[in-house]
């Protein structure tokens, strides 16, 4: 047991008293919520008709998860009924006092209803609600009464039926084809959602339904209905709806497809409302029965009540001989017996009907002459049934000539009326109820009827024929169709159904179509359905659901807009196009869009080819081909074609490709993949993921050397640089400057960065010129220094320049150099030549001097030659490219050319001729140590001693003293010369040393 002490009672009254005063003084008293307020206390109808008395729904809630769509239903009550045969069902609150809102669901869980019908003020008045529906034998069906926006009072509920609809379908054949963007035809299962709205936009939902549907090389055929029990054959009253179709994973379907009726069941809504099959006087409207309704056309006595034909049941009260029987009217079917001048109709009485028994009335052979009866007129003078002869034109004529209108009717109906007009008569032709209103010179030529009138209030306007056309100003013409209204001078519509030009807007012309509307001077739609034209001078050839011309209130600001036809798209640019396609929108003066989807222009003179989703705007004379998504928003910036291309630069242009971007002034990205050319006149041919940063940068192609990783494809970071391919290769600094590091090239290879001015990289891998002109090729050469050129093989250890304007090349396997084709590197040398020159790996230059390469060979003079090497002057200098510390020792080339004539020219000596020139004085020099040899010898034989030889003895040697001395002056010449004669003269002057110290 729960225990409440004192304090807890006293706290729970005060809030009572409290709850109570506020109620009070809100002048609401508590009172319950109806008995059926919640969907699972429905109130249980068993049989129908049902009409209870009046139901107070103050205090009525709208619980959790109940449906609250419709019309923003609220404070609900809740009936249930299951018909036990179908029964088409209409509930209504007629006679409510407050504003209801009335839906019919179908289901088993309060949040999981499907609503079958809905309306809000359907009813009678207004304000009450009235909705219809096909129960089907034993579903149940649940309906929902409340206020609009939560509205209460007393609440009318009734339920009745209109009996049973047999044969009647519950489901509705839709067939369709799914296609992907590309094209191409989709197969497989797909789930649809289908639902069904007042408006081909926006609008209500009414009604709703996901099926899994097989689709076949895009064809599908399905029966709306079949899933959800009952497709609601109240959203088919009399009203125009549309399907709206969702594929899984796409947008729903925009503008929605139009249902239209089966021709037979449009006899379905004559017996809508016939309740229990059965047609009572109540149900017909005056006059509404004639003979063409009645089988055989006949009325026997047995379907007439006593007395019930009278004159006023009979048409103009006249009963001609054809209605009559034989000798049915005598005196006693003639009121008094009598039958006066006013019972006659004229000319009625012929001497066929008159019998010849009053005397003196009727003369021998019928009635006495009497000219009265033609009004002293010769029968000649009337139209003959059968047709006149000997008329003249201008004089005789059918006609009147009074001011009245004149008719011919046929049937007994009005087929034409002339009117007359002091200016220009109206000619009224069609259904009698079509009508000329304050208008002369008009014409009807046909159609219309008793609920759509043809009619004409402009003078000189003309209705060809159709139904419920207007023409309301002056010159217009409607040549026929249903429901067009021609409302401005010199306007035309040809045809078609709800087609309307509007006031003051003239030379306006509709071709036909359906629902299109020329509200502007000079504006043309050729057909097609809902189509707009809103600004002078525009034109819509056909399609659905186009504009030409903008929505601003004025028809001069946007003139002469065109599409083409398509569905969707607006041309609200001055003498903008769209040619076709869907949802396409030219808002840019003088812009175009050829066709495709979703595509907008909004720049000057901009265009869109076709294609999906691409944009030409934001500056003027910007084009995009086609493609997916491109975008060309600068001054004549081209994108080609492709995928995610933009243009973005002043005459930029992106070719083709896909996320490529040019935003540079007069950029070019070719193609490829994800480029971008942001440099002014920079240039990206291709590739993926490159990037020309500095101006008139040039990346021919190539890309990422790390598939997928952006960072490592081509780069040119400054201004006039170049690469030509590969991956990760760079061509300048990359710092923020674009013009601190121009001109550097690398033509490809990979990971090579040409970072200083005017460097060069031809290709190869990781090579760095970052001195200025500098070059570097092969792997991992560094051209450091500015000038400097390495050329590195393929080891994978550095090559480094060493100083500036150093030339360096590492090559493991030799150097050759030459004239021919055919290079070979012998073993030990590291530089060859094709003339047989070479450089040993110990750094020793071996000239070239085979026999079989030398002609024209002479014998020289050595004694001469010595002399001239004794003449030759040799110093001491340096070179003025080295530091004076450097010394040299030797003669010039002047001088050694002056003395010997050898060598190309007077400002070089080939070593080999100087070792020659050294030979052939040691040879001389040699033949003179022979002489001085056999002269010592000799004297030696005499018995002088080297000690005693006089001076003359001296003279005669050609020596001053021992041959020693000689030797010596020979090891001399030889250093100067040449280093092959150095290496000779040592070992003579070995010789020489040695026999000086014998």
């Amino acid at each position: 047991m729960i225990k409440i002490g004192r304090l807890q009672m006293t706290l729970l009254l005060t809030i009572a008293v409290a709850v109570g005063l506020i109620s009070l003084l809100s002048g609401q008293a508590f009172a319950g919520k109806p008995s059926n307020n919640d969907f699972s206390s429905a109130t249980v109808i068993s049989s129908v008709p049902h009409d209870p008395a009046a139901l107070s729904t103050v205090g009525s809630t709208t619980e959790t998860g109940e449906p609250v769509t419709c019309f923003s239903i609220g404070s609900t009550v809740w009936y249930e009924y299951t018909p036990s045969v179908d029964q088409f069902l209409i509930a209504d609150t007629n006679g409510s006092d407050f504003n209801t809102v009335l839906t019919a669901q179908n289901g088993n869980a309060v949040d999981s209803l499907v609503e079958v019908g809905c309306d809000d003020n359907g009813g009678t008045d207004g304000i009450d609600s009235k909705i219809s529906f096909l129960g089907r034998a034993g579903v149940t069906y649940y309906i929902q009464a409340g206020g609009s926006g939560g509205g209460t009072g007393q609440l009318e509920f009734n339920l009745t039926t209109t009996g049973v609809k047999t044969g009647l379908p519950t489901v509705l054949n839709f067939q369709g084809r799914l296609g992907l963007i590309s094209g191409a035809p989709v197969t497989g299962t797909k789930v649809i959602a289908f639902r069904i709205y007042d408006a081909a936009t926006l609008g209500t939902k009414l009604w709703e339904e996901t099926q899994s549907v097989e689709v076949t090389n895009g064809l599908f055929n399905v029966l709306l209905g079949s899933i959800n029990v009952n497709l609601p054959t109240a959203l088919f009253g009399g009203n125009t709806r549309f399907i709206e179709v969702q594929v899984e994973g796409a947008s729903a379907q925009s503008p929605r497809t139009r249902i239209g009726t089966v021709p037979f069941a449009m006899l379905a809504a004559i017996a809508q409302d016939v309740v229990d099959g059965s047609v009572t006087t109540a149900d017909l409207a005056a006059n509404a029965v004639d003979s063409s309704k009645i089988v055989n056309g006949t009325v026997a006595a047995a379907d007439l009540a006593a007395n019930s034909v009278d004159s006023s049941k009979i048409v103009n009260g006249t009963v001609a001989a054809a209605d009559l029987a034989a000798n049915s009217v005598d005196n006693s079917t003639i009121a008094d017996g009598s039958v006066t001048t006013a019972d006659l109709a004229a000319n009625s009485v012929t001497a066929a009907n008159v019998e010849f028994n009053y005397a003196g009335s009727v003369g021998e052979g019928g009635i006495a002459n009497d000219s009265n009866l033609l009004d002293g007129l010769d029968s000649l003078a009337f139209w003959k049934l059968a047709g006149n002869s000997g008329t003249t034109a201008g004089t005789n004529f059918v006609g009147t000539t009074d001011d009245e209108p004149l008719e011919l009717h046929v049937f007994g109906t009005r087929a034409l009326r002339l009117e007359p007009n002091v200016n220009s008569p109206n000619v009224i032709g069609g259904y009698s109820g079509n009508s000329v209103t304050s208008a002369y010179g008009a014409t009807i030529g046909g159609g219309g009827t008793s609920f759509n009138i043809n009619s004409v209030s402009g003078i000189y306007g003309t209705v060809g024929g159709g139904s419920n056309n207007t023409v309301s100003q002056q010159y217009s013409t409607v040549g026929g169709g249903l429901a067009n209204t021609a409302g401005s001078p010199w306007s035309t519509i040809g045809g078609g159904s709800a087609n309307t030009i509007t006031a003051t807007n003239t030379y306006a012309t509709i071709g036909g179509g359906q629902g299109n509307t020329a509200s502007a001077h000079s504006s043309t739609v050729g057909g097609g359905a809902n189509n707009r034209v809103t600004d002078a001078g525009g034109t819509v050839s056909g399609g659905i659901n186009n504009q030409a011309g903008d929505n601003l209130g004025t028809s001069i600001d946007r003139l002469y807009a065109t599409v083409g036809g398509g569905t969707g798209n607006t041309a609200s640019g001055v003498e903008s196009v769209v040619g076709g396609g869907t949802g396409n929108t030219a808002n840019g003066s003088q812009s175009t869009i050829g066709g495709g989807t979703g595509n907008t222009t909004t720049g000057v003179e901009s265009t869109v080819g076709g294609g999906f989703g691409n944009t030409a705007g934001g500056a003027a004379h910007t084009t995009v081909g086609g493609g997916f998504f491109n975008n060309a928003t600068d001054t004549f910036s081209t994108v080609g074609g492709g995928q995610g291309n933009s243009a973005t630069g002043t005459r930029s242009t992106v070719s083709g490709g896909q996320s490529n971007t040019a935003d540079g002034g007069w950029s070019t990205v070719g193609g490829g993949e994800n480029n971008t050319a942001s440099g002014d006149r920079a240039t990206v041919g291709g590739g993926r993921s490159n990037a020309g940063d500095g101006a008139y940068g040039t990346i021919a192609g190539g890309g990422e050397a790390a598939p997928g990783t952006a960072a490592t494809a081509n780069r040119v970071t400054d201004d006039y640089g170049t690469v030509g391919g590969g991956g990760n290769n760079q061509a300048g600094d990359g710092t923020a400057s674009t013009t601190n590091e121009r001109y550097a090239t690398v033509g490809g290879g990979q990971s090579n960065t040409a970072s200083g001015q005017g460097s060069m990289i031809p290709g190869g891998f990781d090579n760095e010129a970052s001195g200025d002109f500098s070059f570097a090729a092969g792997r991992s050469a560094q051209a450091t220094w500015d000038g400097s050129f390495v050329w590195a093989d393929g080891g994978a250890s550095a090559t480094v320049s060493p100083a500036v304007n150093s030339f360096t090349v590492q090559a493991g396997g030799g150097i050759w150099m030459g004239n021919n084709n055919s290079p070979t590197i012998g073993a030990g040398r590291l530089i060859n030549t094709s003339s047989g020159g070479f450089l040993t790996v110990g750094g020793i230059w071996t000239d070239s001097s085979d026999a079989n390469l030398k002609t024209n060979f002479e014998a020289v003079n050595t004694d001469e030659i010595l002399s001239l090497v004794a003449d030759l002057p040799v110093t001491s200098w340096n070179f003025m490219t080295e530091g004076d510390e450097v010394r040299h020792l030797g003669p010039t080339a002047q001088d050694f050319y002056e003395a010997f004539s050898l060598g190309q020219n007077d400002t070089s000596i080939a070593s080999l001729d100087t070792g020659g020139v050294a030979l052939a004085a040691i040879q001389a020099l040699y033949d003179r140590v022979q002489e001085q040899e056999a002269q010592i010898a000799a004297l030696k034989g005499e018995g002088v001693a080297p000690a005693e030889a006089t001076s003359a003895d001296l003279a005669a040697t050609g020596s001053d003293g021992p041959s020693g001395l000689f030797y010596g002056l020979l090891l001399a010449l030889a250093l100067v010369l040449a280093l092959p004669a150095t290496a000779v003269a040592i070992v003579l002057g070995r010789k020489a040393l040695a026999r000086a110290g014998s």
